[in-house]
């Protein structure tokens, strides 16, 4: 087994950087985006070009030629590849295999993942479009990479296609332990396995924190696990005798340029409407609707807090972001009702002087926008408090950015799931809780409400430190490198599972 260290040089060939992703938005102006990933990926360099190729958004009925159904746009160094994909594949692919099978095995929740056999060969139909789209684009001196539990096998189809490009995977969400599997539906856990085989058609793995790792190499059936840092490869060997390297590399934000437009945004009229309107803001949430943050966890370890401690309502009121998600899978819905439940049994018993709920689910419109990242950064810099709280996250990047933005004379206090995999960094900047425990969440919100602002001052100097150390970019040029010098150290014979 051998190791590379963190990149120091680059060994990048001189062509485009392609991402291959589940979904491709086109950005449009004045248009809001969500989440973490557009940013980090925005933000790759050192490559003449970048591509980025994905679903449309277009689902296609009746009879589907892939070729027929690719669409290419240019904005200044960045081409858009959007593929249009038949009805009954997508659903299958995506609604289906991806986020009622792999999606709650992988956080964990084996209770609600289901085997679908027919959804599992439309997953592997989407991964071979995705492919046969790609090689319409990909050039010789590109650098593929490809992000996370949709694509697994999209390695493999690739290279069944004559391509052999440097390629790496990086899997944004957590990996599901050998217990997990050992629960779940044998059906799936044999579909599971056979995907795992599929992580030796890349020429890299990445994953978020050491504990992915683990497991992973617990599930390939290592006995011997050596310790890993951040930027670290180590060999691996399928019992088919397949290599790829896998390793650790915590994705990341700017945390300059998250200070700058938090600065900036906090004295905006938007902001400041929204603050207003909430009445003050003490504490905030910013979630998807989604069974792995821990929503209803929140609303019962505040209602805890209220109960055990004698905290005023009016001194940890909390605004919750949560924008509505995969509405149709009935996980989802239940999850809203369980939300929506602990947020009633708070403001059933408690309120704020002025008679405003302890918890305010946030609304713009409809649940279904966006809120602005600007907006949202100059939300984080008023909030005293983040309340972060899932209960199997790959990273978490709300977390991050809530530190960077805070006006560093005056910070606010994170208090942080320690399921998250932001929890690996930022041990000695959050307060950590476990969301499965009210008492334990209520006894960090009361830590943070007793902590001294000399103490929240160190926190967050400490948290800027880890963030300047990881910043997006450092992530985005690790990753790459690593996964071209895999590519080379790997030998450019690495042949499909199934041919």
């Amino acid at each position: 087994m051998t190791s590379q260290a963190p990149i120091a040089g680059s060994s990048r060939l001189n062509g485009r950087l392609v991402h291959i992703s589940n979904r491709v938005v086109i950005p449009k102006e004045g248009q809001a985006t969500a989440g973490g990933l557009d940013v980090s990926i925005a933000n790759s360099n050192g490559f003449k070009q970048v591509v980025r190729l994905g679903w449309s958004g277009v689902e296609i009925a009746g009879s589907f030629n892939p070729v027929q159904h690719i669409h290419v746009e240019k904005q200044r160094s960045i081409t858009y590849v959007t593929v249009d994909l038949p009805t009954e594949a997508f659903q299958g692919f995506y609604s289906h295999f991806s986020n009622q099978g792999l999606w709650p095995l992988f956080h964990h929740r084996h209770d609600i993942a289901r085997n679908n056999d027919s959804a599992y060969q439309h997953y592997l139909r989407v991964n071979h479009i995705f492919a046969e789209a790609a090689a319409t684009v990909v050039e010789s001196g590109d650098q593929l990479m490809t992000h996370d539990y949709h694509l697994l096998p999209f390695g493999d189809a690739f290279r069944n296609l004559g391509f052999n490009n440097p390629n790496g995977l990086f899997i944004h969400i957590p990996a599901p332990s050998v217990d997990v599997l050992d629960k779940a539906d044998p059906g799936l856990r044999e579909k599971m396995f056979e995907l795992t085989e599929s992580l030796f058609g890349y020429d890299m793995v990445g994953v978020q924190t050491p504990e992915d790792y683990t497991n992973w190499r617990k599930i390939l059936g290592a006995e011997e696990i050596p310790e890993i840092g951040p930027y670290e490869t180590h060999r691996i060997t399928s019992d088919h005798g397949r290599e790829t390297m896998l390793g650790v590399f915590p994705v990341s934000i700017d945390p300059e340029e998250v200070s700058s437009l938090a600065e900036k945004m906090y004295s905006s009229d938007e902001v400041k409407a929204i603050v207003r309107r909430n009445g003050g803001l003490k504490g905030l949430g910013v979630d998807r609707m989604d069974y792995s943050k821990g929503l209803p966890e929140k609303g019962y370890g505040m209602l805890a807090a209220l109960h055990k401690y004698g905290i005023s309502p009016d001194d940890i009121h909390l605004l919750q972001i949560a924008p509505a998600s995969r509405e149709a899978i009935p996980a989802y819905k239940e999850e809203k009702g369980r939300f929506t439940g602990s947020m009633e049994a708070l403001n059933n018993v408690f309120r704020r002087a002025d008679g405003r709920k302890v918890i305010n689910l946030f609304e713009n419109r409809t649940t279904r926008d966006a809120v602005p990242r600007a907006v949202l950064l100059g939300l984080y810099r008023h909030a005293e408090y983040c309340l972060v709280t899932p209960t199997r996250d790959g990273m978490n990047l709300v977390a991050k950015e809530y530190i960077a933005a805070q006006n560093p004379e005056k910070p606010g206090i994170l208090i942080l799931s320690k399921f998250a995999g932001a929890t690996h960094e930022l041990k000695d900047v959050a307060i950590l809780v476990d969301p499965k425990n009210a008492d334990d969440v209520a006894s960090g919100i009361k830590a943070a409400m007793d902590m001294s602002p000399v103490e929240r001052k160190q926190r967050y100097d400490r948290g800027m430190e880890v963030l300047k150390g990881n910043t997006n970019a450092n992530w985005m040029h690790n990753f790459t490198d690593s996964a071209r010098k895999s590519h080379i150290a790997l030998g450019a014979d690495k042949k499909p599972a199934f041919a």
